[in-house]
Formats: C-alpha cells, structure tokens, sequence
C-alpha cells in the first residue's frame, strides 16, 4: 500500500511519528531551533495528541521556556486528569520556576496515578532537598529507588 493510498487517520499518524523521529534526530545533533519547528508542524498536524504535548512540555522545559512549558501542561493536565506523565513533567517545571509546594503537591498526584514509576518520588526527593527538609528529601530517594530496583 503506498503512502498516498492510507487512510487518513493512518496517514496522519505515520507523519506525526516520522515528525518526531526528526524532532529527536535535531536534539541529537544540537538543532534546537530545527527541533521546535518539526514540534510546531507535528503540533499543527495533531495537536490534541496528549503524548505530543507532553513531549513539547517537556522541550520547552528542557529550552528554559518555562512559562510556555506550564501553559501547555497546566491545561493538558486539566483536560485529563489522569495523565500521570504530564503530571510528573509539569511538577518538574514547577520545581525549576520555584514554585516548590505546587510541585510537591502535582508530582503526588503523580506518584498516586503510577505508584510504581520512580520519577515523581526523585523529583519530590529534589524538591524536598531545595526546600531543606534532608529527611523527607531521603524517604523519598529511598521510594525511588525501591521503584527503580523493582
């Protein structure tokens, strides 16, 4: 079947994964510029696609763009409340803007939506740490890893 005669769900899911492909190629090679354009067009192409919006998050985050970053995680985690993944990447934008009680308090939720991911306990761990409280920063690396382990 070529790829003109897909249907067109199908078609447009090809585009967006072989978009992302790109987008993880540019960050490789430190086309960060290149890598935000292939996130718009795959963005334009579907963007209610919650993956892809965790995924733009999270570029956004990792570009220092925080504001945009809690934009586009704020209301994805509106929309779905149950999104652990877009919980755990907004509580880690929380933390680097600062704002280290509403981390705590997302990356929770985050932990109680996947109990056995390690990412919400490390990062609550972090945030704890910054915060000063050494014993409740060590509870939390301690959950982490038994995640990790198991």
């Amino acid at each position: 079947m070529s790829q003109d005669e897909l249907p067109h769900d199908l078609d447009s899911e090809v585009t967006l994964h072989l978009l992302l492909e790109e987008v993880q190629e540019a960050d490789r090679r430190g086309e960060a510029e290149r890598a935000l354009a292939l996130f718009e067009e795959a963005l334009a192409l579907d963007g209610s696609d919650p993956g892809l919006r965790v995924a733009w998050g999270r570029a956004l985050m990792t570009r220092a763009r925080h504001r945009e970053a809690l934009a586009v995680l704020r209301d994805l985690c509106q929309e779905d409340e149950a999104h652990a993944e877009a919980h755990r990447v907004l509580g880690e934008v929380l933390h680097r803007t600062g704002a280290d009680e509403d981390a705590l308090q997302v990356l929770a939720r985050a932990a109680e939506l996947e109990p056995s991911h390690p990412r919400p306990w490390y990062l609550m761990g972090l945030v704890h740490d910054s915060c000063g409280r050494p014993e409740e920063a060590a509870a939390m690396y301690r959950h982490a890893r038994e995640r990790s382990a198991g």
